[in-house]
């Protein structure tokens, strides 16, 4: 249990531990709350503690080879040479290479929420579910794999 209140549009927790009473916090403007998310997550409304829905993520980091690898599994070679024909295709396909190979990838991982990243699948005509789904796919076979290498 926590006592809260919004201040100034922000939500914050009393610094006093809740030994004092209701009443205590009460006439200090503090909701009682039992709830154990973050304050980020809180808010109060019409005297109320609402739970707020957690927030969209911003990033999303997979394995750069993984990505690459559903690449060439989704785009067969000679479709990807005559795409890369089209100069718009082209600067597309150079564009997603700068992606791949920029300090913006840590540690051989890339950021598929990336605003590029969805434009630069659609000079390939791929959409980023196809890649999740193809990425998925390849890891559960290699999970497979694994399990028959072990028996």
């Amino acid at each position: 249990m926590r006592y809260i209140r919004k201040i100034n549009g922000y939500i914050e927790e009393s610094p006093i531990p809740p030994y004092r009473g209701a009443e205590y916090y009460a006439a200090r403007g503090y909701l009682r709350s039992d709830s154990t998310l973050p304050l980020s997550r809180l808010d109060i409304v019409n005297g109320g503690i609402v739970e707020l829905p957690e927030p969209e993520p911003t990033e999303e980091w997979v394995d750069k080879e993984a990505f690459i690898t559903a690449l060439y599994a989704l785009l067969p070679a000679e479709y990807l040479t005559a795409a890369l024909r089209d100069p718009e295709a082209f600067k597309q396909g150079i564009a997603g290479l700068a992606l791949l190979t920029t300090n913006a990838a840590p540690g051989g991982l890339i950021n598929l929420i990336d605003q590029r990243v969805p434009v630069w699948l659609a000079a390939f005509d791929l959409t980023l579910e196809a890649v999740r789904a193809k990425m998925e796919e390849s890891a559960e076979a290699q999970t497979e794999q694994e399990v028959t290498n072990e028996d």
